[in-house]
């Protein structure tokens, strides 16, 4: 609970309860909220995001670069806001 009184207002229930958790438990945190990334690099915390789990997916195999971009595109249709249309930049 001491940790929730450090958190932004901004951040909503769920983000909050996310970073406590990683504190906590000394994980990572996928997010592509910004007030929780900000949050989250202010302890220290790893993060990461829906394109950083793509490229992962990409570089262990689990994911074609075909197959990750067309999920890509996918998300965008659907509203997904992305700096990057492909995700070969990130790859490489």
């Amino acid at each position: 609970m001491r940790l929730f009184g450090q958190l932004p207002d901004a951040l909503h229930q769920a983000e909050a309860s996310c970073l406590v958790i990683a504190v906590h438990r000394g994980w990572a945190l996928l997010t592509d909220d910004a007030r929780a990334r900000k949050a989250a690099r202010n302890w220290n915390i790893v993060v990461s995001g829906t394109l950083g789990v793509l490229v992962q997916a990409v570089r262990r195999g689990l994911l074609t670069m075909e197959d990750a971009d067309a999920l890509l595109a996918e998300m965008i249709a659907a509203g997904y806001r992305s700096p990057y249309g492909s995700l070969a930049q990130l790859v490489s």
